[in-house]
């Protein structure tokens, strides 16, 4: 029978190495230990998936959208997001809170701000064939949202065809 790998535990196998405990912690935080736990103080909810929540009408709602409704004075449209600048779902400081107006708006920010981490440009953009940050001018765009130098294409398409019969 497979134990699980973590340190101390010999409970029985079940993913990836753990058991169904450490499993677990591993698909909601991404880390299986103890010390990926994040626990909210007493009275103040609780965190699932990495987002502090709260019972409202006895129906759970991410205290993020409860801080960015209150601050608004209106409940947020259909298609209205919250992003967390800094990346940290519990962190839910009004200066930390921007309202999306929409996914796709919100999938813009986290593209620019993994460019920003990584070339310190938020505005460049990365090719899809050699992962490299350039300026956009540089990039084609594609159809499915994504940018690739002439070169890396051409050469991507070239490779192909040789190994197709």
């Amino acid at each position: 029978m497979r134990l699980c790998t973590m340190d101390g535990c010999g409970s029985k196998y079940v993913a990836k190495g753990y058991c169904d405990k450490h499993y677990r912690r591993f698909v909601r935080n991404g880390d299986p230990s103890d010390e990926a736990l994040q626990m909210a103080p007493a009275g103040t909810g609780c965190v699932t998936l990495g987002y502090r929540v709260h019972q409202v009408n006895g129906k759970q709602k991410r205290e993020h959208v409860l801080i960015v409704e209150k601050v608004l004075g209106r409940s947020l449209k259909d298609q209205e997001l919250v992003h967390h600048a800094n990346g940290i779902g519990t962190d839910n400081r009004n200066s930390n809170l921007v309202v999306c107006p929409n996914q796709a708006y919100h999938k813009l920010l986290h593209v620019r701000m993994r460019a920003m981490a990584v070339c310190g440009d938020p505005s460049k953009r990365k090719c899809r064939f050699c992962k490299q940050y350039d300026a956009i001018q540089n990039l084609r765009h594609t159809t499915r949202n994504q940018y690739e130098h002439g070169i890396c294409s051409t050469e991507y398409q070239r490779l192909r065809a040789r190994r197709s019969p």
